[in-house]
């Protein structure tokens, strides 16, 4: 029997930064991303969820619709998914169709990296 098993791999255990974290938010750290599960205080350990279907905060911009399999990043400095890969780290896909008035998107994470 193997030994070396951690644990299961669809949580994150980060420290949470200076203001915290807010449950259900996304939040990046490098290459790495997920859901937050509880409100975090500053310098506590939150849990990341790193995988399933989630409705989360999109970008409104005039153009940023979404069709159903386009990629969804997320953009850390505006704190909300976005179709643009430039600085942004890529998070999932669209499951349902998105009009650039609607304020999520749905999204499958992939499990980062």
């Amino acid at each position: 029997m193997a030994t070396n098993f951690v644990r299961e791999g669809d949580t994150l255990e980060v420290e949470a930064p200076s203001g915290g974290l807010t449950a259900g938010h996304v939040y990046s750290i490098g290459n790495a991303f997920g859901v937050v599960l509880t409100n975090t205080a500053s310098g506590a350990n939150a849990i990341l969820k790193t995988g399933g279907v989630w409705d989360i905060a999109k970008t409104n911009a005039a153009s940023m619709s979404m069709a159903v399999g386009a990629n969804v990043h997320w953009d850390n400095s505006g704190k909300a998914a976005t179709t643009s890969a430039t600085s942004n780290v890529k998070i999932g896909v669209c499951l349902a169709v998105v009009s650039n008035t609607d304020t999520t998107v749905r999204v499958r994470l992939n499990p980062s990296m």
